[in-house]
Protein backbone atom coordinates (compact mmCIF):
# COMPACT_ATOMS: atom_id res chain seq x y z
CA UNK A 1 0.00 0.00 0.00
CA UNK A 2 1.41 3.20 -0.76
CA UNK A 3 0.85 6.14 1.67
CA UNK A 4 1.87 10.04 1.32
CA UNK A 5 4.77 10.89 3.83
CA UNK A 6 2.73 12.67 6.34
CA UNK A 7 4.07 13.13 9.77
CA UNK A 8 3.94 11.44 12.68
CA UNK A 9 2.46 14.19 14.25
CA UNK A 10 -0.31 14.51 11.76
CA UNK A 11 -1.22 10.89 11.96
CA UNK A 12 -1.18 11.00 16.59
CA UNK A 13 -4.20 13.38 15.57
CA UNK A 14 -5.85 10.93 13.77
CA UNK A 15 -8.06 7.64 15.60
CA UNK A 16 -5.05 5.70 16.80
CA UNK A 17 -5.39 2.19 15.47
CA UNK A 18 -4.41 -1.33 15.79
CA UNK A 19 -5.50 -4.91 16.07
CA UNK A 20 -3.46 -7.17 17.93
CA UNK A 21 -4.68 -11.14 18.62
CA UNK A 22 -4.06 -12.59 21.95
CA UNK A 23 -4.13 -16.32 21.85
CA UNK A 24 -0.32 -17.90 22.20
CA UNK A 25 0.66 -21.29 21.26
CA UNK A 26 4.03 -21.78 22.57
CA UNK A 27 6.96 -24.05 21.67
CA UNK A 28 8.90 -26.04 23.71
CA UNK A 29 11.63 -24.35 25.77
CA UNK A 30 15.41 -24.76 24.55
CA UNK A 31 17.08 -26.73 27.68
CA UNK A 32 20.79 -25.94 25.96
CA UNK A 33 23.09 -24.30 28.75
CA UNK A 34 22.59 -21.01 29.58
CA UNK A 35 26.18 -19.92 28.68
CA UNK A 36 26.91 -21.27 25.49
CA UNK A 37 25.18 -21.20 21.68
CA UNK A 38 23.76 -24.86 21.54
CA UNK A 39 21.91 -26.45 18.30
CA UNK A 40 18.62 -26.45 17.98
CA UNK A 41 16.25 -28.74 16.02
CA UNK A 42 13.52 -27.32 13.75
CA UNK A 43 10.53 -28.67 12.02
CA UNK A 44 12.98 -29.65 9.03
CA UNK A 45 15.21 -31.73 11.01
CA UNK A 46 18.24 -29.45 10.34
CA UNK A 47 20.60 -27.77 13.04
CA UNK A 48 20.58 -24.18 13.82
CA UNK A 49 22.82 -22.71 15.89
CA UNK A 50 20.96 -20.54 18.44
CA UNK A 51 22.68 -18.57 21.00
CA UNK A 52 20.30 -19.06 24.30
CA UNK A 53 20.58 -15.44 25.69
CA UNK A 54 19.24 -14.38 21.83
CA UNK A 55 16.28 -16.88 22.83
CA UNK A 56 15.49 -15.17 25.64
CA UNK A 57 15.42 -12.46 23.85
CA UNK A 58 12.32 -13.50 21.68
CA UNK A 59 10.76 -14.87 24.50
CA UNK A 60 10.91 -12.18 26.83
CA UNK A 61 9.58 -10.19 24.06
CA UNK A 62 6.67 -12.94 23.28
CA UNK A 63 5.87 -12.87 26.95
CA UNK A 64 5.48 -8.75 27.40
CA UNK A 65 3.15 -8.91 24.10
CA UNK A 66 0.91 -11.92 25.94
CA UNK A 67 0.83 -9.46 29.09
CA UNK A 68 -0.16 -6.34 27.66
CA UNK A 69 -3.54 -4.61 28.92
CA UNK A 70 -3.76 -2.30 26.48
CA UNK A 71 -1.20 -1.07 23.66
CA UNK A 72 -0.94 2.05 21.22
CA UNK A 73 1.88 3.09 18.78
CA UNK A 74 3.06 4.63 15.24
CA UNK A 75 4.68 1.93 12.92
CA UNK A 76 6.20 3.25 9.95
CA UNK A 77 7.80 1.13 7.12
CA UNK A 78 10.39 1.76 4.44
CA UNK A 79 11.35 -0.74 1.33
CA UNK A 80 14.20 -0.02 -0.99
CA UNK A 81 14.85 -2.26 -4.13
CA UNK A 82 17.92 -2.22 -6.37
CA UNK A 83 17.37 -0.85 -9.84
CA UNK A 84 15.35 -3.04 -12.21
CA UNK A 85 13.73 -4.70 -9.40
CA UNK A 86 9.99 -3.82 -9.24
CA UNK A 87 8.60 -5.14 -6.79
CA UNK A 88 8.87 -3.00 -3.41
CA UNK A 89 9.35 0.37 -3.17
CA UNK A 90 6.49 0.65 -0.79
CA UNK A 91 5.88 2.41 2.07
CA UNK A 92 3.16 1.96 5.32
CA UNK A 93 2.53 4.38 8.01
CA UNK A 94 -0.19 3.51 10.72
CA UNK A 95 -1.70 4.23 14.01
CA UNK A 96 -1.95 1.06 16.25
CA UNK A 97 -4.08 0.38 19.64
CA UNK A 98 -5.95 -1.74 21.45
CA UNK A 99 -7.58 -2.86 24.72
CA UNK A 100 -7.63 -6.21 25.59
CA UNK A 101 -9.88 -8.68 26.01
CA UNK A 102 -11.99 -7.45 22.46
CA UNK A 103 -11.53 -3.64 21.35
CA UNK A 104 -8.97 -2.76 18.65
CA UNK A 105 -8.72 0.41 16.19
CA UNK A 106 -6.32 0.31 13.37
CA UNK A 107 -5.97 4.05 10.68
CA UNK A 108 -3.62 3.87 7.80
CA UNK A 109 -3.09 7.53 6.16
CA UNK A 110 -3.08 6.75 2.11
CA UNK A 111 -2.77 8.61 -0.74
CA UNK A 112 -6.51 8.39 -1.21
CA UNK A 113 -7.13 8.86 2.19
CA UNK A 114 -7.95 7.51 5.67
CA UNK A 115 -8.57 3.19 6.17
CA UNK A 116 -9.91 2.66 9.43
CA UNK A 117 -11.18 -0.71 10.93
CA UNK A 118 -12.43 -0.36 14.64
CA UNK A 119 -13.79 -3.15 16.68
CA UNK A 120 -15.85 -2.13 19.63
CA UNK A 121 -16.10 -5.71 21.23
CA UNK A 122 -18.94 -6.32 19.39
CA UNK A 123 -18.51 -5.22 16.18
CA UNK A 124 -16.28 -4.58 13.67
CA UNK A 125 -16.37 -1.74 11.11
CA UNK A 126 -14.11 -0.85 8.04
CA UNK A 127 -14.16 2.34 5.86
CA UNK A 128 -12.23 2.78 3.17
CA UNK A 129 -11.06 6.31 0.81
CA UNK A 130 -13.19 5.69 -1.27
CA UNK A 131 -15.90 3.80 0.49
CA UNK A 132 -17.69 7.31 1.14
CA UNK A 133 -21.11 5.81 1.08
CA UNK A 134 -21.05 2.59 2.59
CA UNK A 135 -18.78 1.03 5.06
CA UNK A 136 -18.79 -2.53 6.79
CA UNK A 137 -20.32 -4.07 9.53
CA UNK A 138 -19.41 -6.97 10.91
CA UNK A 139 -20.44 -8.80 13.97
CA UNK A 140 -18.28 -10.90 16.24
CA UNK A 141 -19.49 -14.14 17.20
CA UNK A 142 -19.92 -14.33 21.22
CA UNK A 143 -17.20 -17.39 22.06
CA UNK A 144 -14.78 -15.20 19.16
CA UNK A 145 -14.55 -11.44 20.91
CA UNK A 146 -11.21 -11.50 21.50
CA UNK A 147 -8.60 -9.41 19.67
CA UNK A 148 -8.34 -11.98 17.04
CA UNK A 149 -11.95 -12.92 16.47
CA UNK A 150 -12.43 -9.20 16.10
CA UNK A 151 -10.83 -8.91 13.12
CA UNK A 152 -11.92 -12.21 11.50
CA UNK A 153 -13.19 -10.43 8.28
CA UNK A 154 -10.05 -8.63 7.19
CA UNK A 155 -7.30 -9.32 9.43
CA UNK A 156 -4.57 -6.20 9.03
CA UNK A 157 -2.47 -6.62 11.46
CA UNK A 158 -0.95 -9.73 9.97
CA UNK A 159 -0.42 -8.24 6.94
CA UNK A 160 0.57 -4.29 8.31
CA UNK A 161 3.95 -3.52 7.25
CA UNK A 162 6.13 -6.71 7.19
CA UNK A 163 3.76 -8.59 8.92
CA UNK A 164 5.76 -9.34 11.88
CA UNK A 165 4.65 -7.33 14.36
CA UNK A 166 1.06 -8.91 14.29
CA UNK A 167 2.79 -12.73 15.07
CA UNK A 168 5.12 -11.64 17.82
CA UNK A 169 2.46 -9.34 19.07
CA UNK A 170 -0.14 -12.06 19.34
CA UNK A 171 2.35 -14.00 21.31
CA UNK A 172 2.49 -16.94 18.82
CA UNK A 173 5.94 -18.28 19.74
CA UNK A 174 5.32 -21.33 16.94
CA UNK A 175 4.69 -18.48 14.18
CA UNK A 176 7.16 -16.34 15.21
CA UNK A 177 10.06 -18.97 14.91
CA UNK A 178 8.40 -20.43 11.48
CA UNK A 179 8.91 -16.70 10.31
CA UNK A 180 12.68 -16.53 11.55
CA UNK A 181 13.34 -19.72 9.32
CA UNK A 182 13.22 -19.69 5.86
CA UNK A 183 12.13 -22.90 4.10
CA UNK A 184 14.40 -24.82 1.08
CA UNK A 185 11.53 -26.87 -1.54
CA UNK A 186 14.50 -28.85 -2.84
CA UNK A 187 16.25 -30.16 -0.57
CA UNK A 188 12.58 -29.96 1.77
CA UNK A 189 14.69 -28.84 4.79
CA UNK A 190 15.34 -25.86 7.00
CA UNK A 191 17.58 -22.73 5.73
CA UNK A 192 18.20 -21.04 9.15
CA UNK A 193 21.45 -20.98 9.86
CA UNK A 194 22.15 -19.19 13.11
CA UNK A 195 20.02 -16.54 15.65
CA UNK A 196 22.70 -14.66 17.83
CA UNK A 197 23.07 -11.29 19.99
CA UNK A 198 23.36 -8.25 17.89
CA UNK A 199 25.66 -5.18 19.52
CA UNK A 200 24.48 -2.71 21.97
CA UNK A 201 21.89 0.54 21.14
CA UNK A 202 19.68 2.33 20.64
CA UNK A 203 16.33 3.04 18.19
CA UNK A 204 15.21 6.29 18.86
CA UNK A 205 16.69 6.93 21.67
CA UNK A 206 15.49 3.85 23.67
CA UNK A 207 18.34 1.62 24.57
CA UNK A 208 17.32 -2.27 22.43
CA UNK A 209 18.39 -5.65 22.89
CA UNK A 210 19.03 -7.08 19.28
CA UNK A 211 18.75 -10.13 17.76
CA UNK A 212 20.55 -11.03 14.36
CA UNK A 213 19.01 -13.86 12.35
CA UNK A 214 20.86 -15.26 9.36
CA UNK A 215 19.61 -17.54 6.85
CA UNK A 216 20.74 -19.53 3.96
CA UNK A 217 19.04 -20.50 0.84
CA UNK A 218 20.60 -22.47 -2.02
CA UNK A 219 18.99 -23.14 -5.11
CA UNK A 220 19.52 -24.61 -8.41
CA UNK A 221 19.19 -23.01 -11.98
CA UNK A 222 18.14 -25.04 -15.16
CA UNK A 223 21.03 -26.07 -16.81
CA UNK A 224 23.73 -25.64 -13.89
CA UNK A 225 24.87 -28.13 -11.74
CA UNK A 226 26.48 -25.33 -8.75
CA UNK A 227 23.47 -24.59 -6.37
CA UNK A 228 23.46 -20.29 -6.23
CA UNK A 229 23.47 -19.16 -2.59
CA UNK A 230 20.93 -16.34 -1.49
CA UNK A 231 21.68 -14.83 1.78
CA UNK A 232 19.20 -12.98 4.10
CA UNK A 233 19.73 -11.10 7.44
CA UNK A 234 17.16 -10.13 9.87
CA UNK A 235 17.66 -7.51 12.79
CA UNK A 236 15.01 -7.31 15.40
CA UNK A 237 15.33 -4.94 18.19
CA UNK A 238 13.55 -4.72 21.54
CA UNK A 239 13.32 -2.45 24.31
CA UNK A 240 15.56 -3.60 26.87
CA UNK A 241 12.94 -2.10 29.68
CA UNK A 242 9.39 -3.11 28.08
CA UNK A 243 10.72 -5.82 25.68
CA UNK A 244 8.47 -4.39 22.83
CA UNK A 245 9.53 -4.06 18.94
CA UNK A 246 11.03 -1.18 17.76
CA UNK A 247 12.79 -1.95 14.67
CA UNK A 248 12.80 -4.65 12.53
CA UNK A 249 15.36 -4.78 9.33
CA UNK A 250 15.18 -7.27 6.24
CA UNK A 251 18.48 -7.57 4.36
CA UNK A 252 18.21 -10.16 1.58
CA UNK A 253 20.78 -11.08 -1.26
CA UNK A 254 18.77 -11.19 -3.98
CA UNK A 255 14.77 -11.01 -4.66
CA UNK A 256 12.85 -14.56 -3.96
CA UNK A 257 13.31 -16.14 -6.58
CA UNK A 258 16.40 -14.34 -8.56
CA UNK A 259 18.47 -16.10 -10.53
CA UNK A 260 20.97 -13.11 -9.96
CA UNK A 261 23.00 -14.04 -6.34
CA UNK A 262 25.05 -10.72 -6.68
CA UNK A 263 22.27 -8.26 -6.73
CA UNK A 264 22.20 -5.78 -4.50
CA UNK A 265 20.03 -6.47 -1.55
CA UNK A 266 16.77 -5.66 -0.74
CA UNK A 267 16.11 -3.73 2.37
CA UNK A 268 12.99 -3.46 4.42
CA UNK A 269 12.89 -1.11 7.49
CA UNK A 270 10.45 -1.20 10.20
CA UNK A 271 10.09 0.93 13.23
CA UNK A 272 7.82 1.70 15.93
CA UNK A 273 7.55 4.56 18.18
CA UNK A 274 5.41 6.23 20.20
CA UNK A 275 4.35 3.30 21.86
CA UNK A 276 2.08 3.70 25.12
CA UNK A 277 1.74 0.28 27.16
CA UNK A 278 -0.67 -0.66 29.35
CA UNK A 279 -2.10 2.91 29.69
CA UNK A 280 -5.93 3.08 29.90
CA UNK A 281 -6.96 3.50 26.35
CA UNK A 282 -10.52 6.25 26.12
CA UNK A 283 -13.78 4.53 25.17
CA UNK A 284 -14.42 6.77 22.39
CA UNK A 285 -10.87 5.67 20.54
CA UNK A 286 -12.92 1.99 20.43
CA UNK A 287 -16.40 3.45 19.11
CA UNK A 288 -17.24 4.01 15.19
CA UNK A 289 -19.08 7.04 13.81
CA UNK A 290 -20.03 6.66 9.82
CA UNK A 291 -18.80 8.74 8.29
CA UNK A 292 -20.62 11.82 7.07
CA UNK A 293 -21.47 11.71 2.96
CA UNK A 294 -22.52 14.17 0.27
CA UNK A 295 -22.98 17.86 0.21
CA UNK A 296 -25.76 18.07 2.89
CA UNK A 297 -23.80 15.97 5.65
CA UNK A 298 -26.10 12.13 6.03
CA UNK A 299 -24.56 9.00 7.19
CA UNK A 300 -22.84 6.39 5.23
CA UNK A 301 -24.75 2.99 5.73
CA UNK A 302 -23.51 -0.15 6.43
CA UNK A 303 -22.99 -3.24 4.17
CA UNK A 304 -23.47 -6.69 5.24
CA UNK A 305 -20.20 -8.32 3.39
CA UNK A 306 -17.15 -7.32 1.98
CA UNK A 307 -17.83 -6.72 -1.86
CA UNK A 308 -17.72 -3.06 -1.58
CA UNK A 309 -14.85 -2.23 0.44
CA UNK A 310 -12.96 -4.72 -2.07
CA UNK A 311 -14.55 -2.68 -4.76
CA UNK A 312 -13.38 0.36 -3.43
CA UNK A 313 -9.73 -0.90 -2.80
CA UNK A 314 -9.75 -1.76 -6.30
CA UNK A 315 -10.99 1.44 -7.78
CA UNK A 316 -8.09 2.98 -5.52
CA UNK A 317 -5.40 1.89 -7.19
CA UNK A 318 -3.16 2.66 -9.81
CA UNK A 319 -4.29 0.27 -12.79
CA UNK A 320 -1.62 -3.18 -12.58
CA UNK A 321 -2.97 -4.12 -15.60
CA UNK A 322 -3.83 -3.81 -19.28
CA UNK A 323 -6.64 -0.98 -19.00
CA UNK A 324 -8.57 -3.38 -22.06
CA UNK A 325 -9.48 -5.39 -19.61
CA UNK A 326 -12.74 -5.24 -18.46
CA UNK A 327 -15.90 -6.49 -16.90
CA UNK A 328 -17.98 -7.84 -19.93
CA UNK A 329 -14.68 -7.39 -22.38
CA UNK A 330 -13.35 -10.78 -24.32
CA UNK A 331 -9.92 -12.08 -22.37
CA UNK A 332 -6.63 -12.34 -24.62
CA UNK A 333 -6.38 -15.33 -26.01
CA UNK A 334 -3.51 -17.69 -25.05
CA UNK A 335 -1.46 -20.58 -25.76
CA UNK A 336 1.05 -21.31 -23.27
CA UNK A 337 2.71 -24.45 -21.72
CA UNK A 338 2.33 -25.44 -17.84
CA UNK A 339 4.53 -26.60 -15.74
CA UNK A 340 4.18 -30.37 -16.63
CA UNK A 341 4.76 -29.28 -20.03
CA UNK A 342 1.32 -29.58 -22.13
CA UNK A 343 -0.18 -27.00 -23.81
CA UNK A 344 -3.43 -25.26 -22.78
CA UNK A 345 -5.03 -22.09 -24.03
CA UNK A 346 -8.51 -20.23 -22.88
CA UNK A 347 -10.50 -22.60 -25.60
CA UNK A 348 -9.61 -25.38 -23.10
CA UNK A 349 -12.27 -24.18 -20.69
CA UNK A 350 -15.32 -23.04 -23.50
CA UNK A 351 -18.36 -23.21 -21.12
CA UNK A 352 -17.00 -23.38 -17.80
CA UNK A 353 -15.76 -20.88 -14.99
CA UNK A 354 -12.29 -20.08 -15.25
CA UNK A 355 -10.34 -17.78 -12.75
CA UNK A 356 -6.88 -16.92 -14.03
CA UNK A 357 -4.62 -16.00 -10.80
CA UNK A 358 -1.01 -14.84 -11.94
CA UNK A 359 1.25 -15.01 -8.86
CA UNK A 360 4.52 -16.29 -7.23
CA UNK A 361 5.72 -17.93 -4.65
CA UNK A 362 8.06 -15.26 -3.39
CA UNK A 363 4.72 -12.98 -3.21
CA UNK A 364 3.50 -13.14 0.69
CA UNK A 365 -0.04 -11.39 -0.17
CA UNK A 366 -0.01 -14.48 -3.03
CA UNK A 367 0.93 -16.31 -0.02
CA UNK A 368 -1.61 -15.48 1.88
CA UNK A 369 -4.76 -15.59 -0.65
CA UNK A 370 -4.25 -19.72 -1.54
CA UNK A 371 -6.14 -20.97 1.53
CA UNK A 372 -9.63 -19.36 0.49
CA UNK A 373 -8.61 -20.07 -3.12
CA UNK A 374 -7.94 -23.29 -2.56
CA UNK A 375 -11.58 -23.83 -0.16
CA UNK A 376 -13.71 -22.34 -3.21
CA UNK A 377 -11.86 -24.24 -5.99
CA UNK A 378 -12.54 -27.41 -3.76
CA UNK A 379 -16.19 -26.40 -3.10
CA UNK A 380 -17.35 -25.36 -6.95
CA UNK A 381 -14.99 -27.54 -8.99
CA UNK A 382 -17.71 -30.05 -9.85
CA UNK A 383 -19.58 -27.01 -10.79
CA UNK A 384 -17.50 -26.28 -13.47
CA UNK A 385 -15.20 -24.33 -11.96
CA UNK A 386 -11.58 -24.39 -13.03
CA UNK A 387 -8.19 -22.40 -11.78
CA UNK A 388 -5.23 -21.81 -14.22
CA UNK A 389 -2.20 -20.21 -12.03
CA UNK A 390 0.62 -17.98 -14.05
CA UNK A 391 3.71 -18.25 -11.85
CA UNK A 392 5.66 -15.81 -12.05
CA UNK A 393 8.95 -17.58 -10.70
CA UNK A 394 12.13 -17.18 -12.39
CA UNK A 395 13.81 -20.67 -13.64
CA UNK A 396 15.42 -20.82 -9.90
CA UNK A 397 11.64 -23.06 -9.17
CA UNK A 398 11.24 -25.06 -11.96
CA UNK A 399 12.22 -27.85 -9.71
CA UNK A 400 10.88 -26.51 -6.40
CA UNK A 401 7.68 -25.32 -7.39
CA UNK A 402 5.78 -28.87 -7.82
CA UNK A 403 6.86 -29.59 -4.40
CA UNK A 404 5.51 -25.99 -3.01
CA UNK A 405 1.94 -26.75 -5.25
CA UNK A 406 1.95 -30.18 -3.09
CA UNK A 407 2.14 -28.58 0.23
CA UNK A 408 -0.05 -25.91 -0.31
CA UNK A 409 -2.35 -28.76 -1.53
CA UNK A 410 -2.80 -26.22 -5.34
CA UNK A 411 -4.09 -29.36 -7.85
CA UNK A 412 -5.04 -27.03 -10.34
CA UNK A 413 -2.85 -26.49 -13.76
CA UNK A 414 0.29 -23.65 -13.26
CA UNK A 415 1.92 -22.17 -16.33
CA UNK A 416 5.11 -21.52 -16.44
CA UNK A 417 7.96 -20.15 -18.37
CA UNK A 418 10.68 -19.36 -15.94
CA UNK A 419 10.89 -15.44 -16.64
CA UNK A 420 9.44 -14.11 -13.99
CA UNK A 421 7.87 -10.93 -14.43
CA UNK A 422 8.65 -11.14 -17.75
CA UNK A 423 6.51 -13.94 -17.91
CA UNK A 424 4.27 -14.32 -21.65
CA UNK A 425 1.04 -14.38 -20.65
CA UNK A 426 1.66 -11.87 -17.84
CA UNK A 427 2.87 -9.37 -20.50
CA UNK A 428 0.40 -10.09 -22.57
CA UNK A 429 -2.54 -8.93 -19.51
CA UNK A 430 -0.14 -6.14 -18.76
CA UNK A 431 0.35 -7.41 -14.91
CA UNK A 432 2.65 -5.55 -12.94
CA UNK A 433 1.64 -6.03 -9.40
CA UNK A 434 0.50 -9.83 -7.92
CA UNK A 435 -1.71 -11.13 -7.08
CA UNK A 436 -3.96 -10.90 -9.66
CA UNK A 437 -6.74 -12.26 -11.17
CA UNK A 438 -9.12 -12.55 -13.49
CA UNK A 439 -12.62 -14.48 -13.51
CA UNK A 440 -13.74 -15.53 -16.86
CA UNK A 441 -17.61 -16.94 -17.21
CA UNK A 442 -19.27 -19.36 -18.77
CA UNK A 443 -19.39 -16.82 -21.87
CA UNK A 444 -16.51 -16.61 -22.32
CA UNK A 445 -15.78 -12.86 -21.38
CA UNK A 446 -14.91 -11.74 -18.29
CA UNK A 447 -16.91 -11.89 -15.14
CA UNK A 448 -15.17 -10.03 -12.71
CA UNK A 449 -11.03 -9.18 -11.91
CA UNK A 450 -8.82 -8.66 -8.79
CA UNK A 451 -10.85 -11.12 -6.65
CA UNK A 452 -9.44 -10.88 -2.94
CA UNK A 453 -10.52 -12.94 -0.16
CA UNK A 454 -14.38 -13.22 0.74
CA UNK A 455 -14.66 -11.56 -2.51
CA UNK A 456 -13.83 -14.81 -4.62
CA UNK A 457 -16.43 -17.12 -3.36
CA UNK A 458 -19.69 -15.07 -4.13
CA UNK A 459 -17.67 -14.08 -7.71
CA UNK A 460 -17.61 -17.22 -8.27
CA UNK A 461 -21.14 -18.56 -7.39
CA UNK A 462 -22.63 -15.68 -9.36
CA UNK A 463 -20.61 -16.79 -12.73
CA UNK A 464 -21.58 -20.28 -11.93
CA UNK A 465 -25.38 -19.40 -12.50
CA UNK A 466 -25.28 -17.61 -15.71
CA UNK A 467 -26.13 -19.80 -18.40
Amino acid sequence: MRVSPVSASVLLLLAITAFVPTHAVTAPKNAASKNAAAPAKNAAGADAKIDPAARRVIERALAAYRNLRSYSGLMEMSTTTPPGVRWGGESQRAIIAFQKPNRANVTILTEQGLWQSVADGTNTYTVTPLSRTKYIKTAIPAKRRTITGAFGYDNQLMTLGTGWFGNIAAGDERMVWRMLDSYDFETRKSTLQSVRLGKAETVAGVPVDSVIVINIHRGRVTGETEPRVRRSRLLLSFGKRDHLLRRFIMESSGRAGSSNSSEAPIVTVETHSGIVANADLPDSLFQFTPPSVGAVGGEAQAVADGEALHASLNAAREPMHDPRLKVGAAPFPFTAKTLDGKTVSLDDYKGRVVLLDFWATWCGPCIGEIPETRVVYNKYKAQGFDILGISLDDETMQRNLPIFLEQKEMPWPQVFDGKGWKNEVAQLYGVKAIPFTVLIGRDGNIAAMDLRGPGLEPAVRTALAQK
